[in-house]
């Protein structure tokens, strides 16, 4: 499939395993079009074989913005009625949620926050220093479909929402590979660094879910552009796809088919799993 994608020059490796039926995760190393290499991890969950949630602590009197690890997600919401089978990192987050204002309903992200039908965030707090942040959201609406919106369609639809995060540039729109938009920060143009480890969700039309993590600033992987990303995840079949929290944020952990046991399958930057607020994992009722 990646073959497809005209920012792809050559795939060195392509391991797949099945989670579950229907589910299945694909270890990738490419080289890009552009010489640099990127190691791809993917997971496929065709249509009707699990179901998209948000995974994260609520809060309490005690801990207003809990943060937890992918690990720790994946562990809490594995129970005797549904399986995890892998969980992402979700949207971008404020280190200090109140430095920028304070809200009735806040989670400490930079876009809403639905989690089992409960509102835990119903705004976007944008941050002119991070204009890549607060532009969309993936959702899944009460009768399970799933859609990607521009932040400016929340209002119109969050009564319906059963699960949401908001996210950041759409690189793959309606079927269209999107290339990426000028960052001006303090009025200065900022080149979009090709380095970035990527964190990108999108879906085919057939409702099958494409959840991808590349991991960037090494050697052996150099991340993507928002343009290789459109043009990936529209080779992996997606019409459409929204970037989440990358840089070490990016960051995937699946439930090994044979051990039952989560394990993170990709290489953050800093080294090791990284506390975050909120998830997107695809389970199975068991």
């Amino acid at each position: 499939m990646l073959k497809t994608s005209q920012d792809i020059k050559t795939v060195q490796k392509w391991d797949e395993m099945q989670l579950s039926d229907g589910i299945t995760y694909v270890k990738a190393q490419v080289v890009k079009a552009s010489e640099r290499p990127a190691s791809i991890n993917i997971v496929v969950a065709e249509a009707g074989a699990g179901v998209l949630k948000t995974g994260c602590a609520e809060p309490t009197d005690i801990e207003a913005f809990p943060m937890k690890k992918p690990g720790e997600i994946a562990e809490m919401f594995d129970n005797g009625d549904e399986q995890v089978m892998v969980v992402q990192g979700g949207d971008f987050f404020r280190w200090n949620p109140s430095e920028e204002g304070v809200w009735a309903k806040d989670f400490g992200c930079r876009g809403p926050v639905h989690h089992r039908g409960k509102v835990l965030q119903d705004h976007f707090v944008s941050n002119a220093n991070m204009p890549h942040q607060a532009l969309s959201f993936l959702a899944v609406d009460k009768d399970g479909k799933v859609s990607i919106a521009d932040a400016s369609e929340y209002d119109n639809v969050k009564s319906t929402l059963q699960e949401c995060t908001g996210g950041g540039y759409r690189p793959l729109r309606n079927g269209k590979i999107c290339k990426g938009f000028d960052i001006y920060i303090n009025g200065s143009w900022c080149e979009l660094e090709d380095k970035y480890p990527f964190s990108c969700i999108g879906y085919r039309e057939d409702g099958s879910i494409v959840m991808i993590i590349v991991d960037g600033r090494t050697e052996i992987s150099m991340g993507l552009t928002y343009a290789e990303a459109g043009s990936i995840m529209k080779a992996l079949g997606c019409t459409d796809a929204i970037t989440l929290d990358g840089g070490g944020s990016a960051q995937m952990v699946i439930r090994n088919p044979k051990t039952g046991s989560f394990t993170l399958q990709n290489r953050p930057t800093d080294g090791g799993e990284r506390n975050m607020r909120t998830y997107w994992m695809i389970t199975v009722t068991k």
